[in-house]
């Protein structure tokens, strides 16, 4: 029996989502959104202590459009990530890598 993520998509940003704002690096208009925000990650691949600090970003597809892509920005109440790889989880949602980029002015 398949899960049908969509259904649970809500409840999962209602219990772990946060405020959260794209910023965009074209000229389309910045969006608040709901999303899980895992920071302090250690990527395959990266050096330890190279000197960047990654987070992954989780929310559905349907609360930015249009998609997200490489180069945009989200930005907390502390700090601004660059998006370096959004991904479509196939199942209604949206995972981005993310590279803390400044603290928020």
């Amino acid at each position: 029996m398949a899960v049908d993520f969509t259904k649970h998509n809500p409840a999962f940003l209602r219990a772990f989502g946060q405020s959260l704002t794209l910023l965009r690096s074209q000229d389309v208009a910045s969006a608040t959104f709901t999303g899980v925000l895992q920071t302090g990650l250690q990527l395959e691949g990266q050096a330890p202590g190279a000197g960047s600090i990654y987070a992954k970003c989780w929310t559905e597809t349907g609360q930015l459009d249009p998609a997200p892509v490489a180069g945009d920005e989200i930005s907390t109440d502390d700090f601004v990530y660059k998006i370096l790889d959004p991904l479509s989880d196939g199942a209604g949602g949206i995972e981005m890598t993310l590279r803390q980029d400044r603290p928020v002015d």
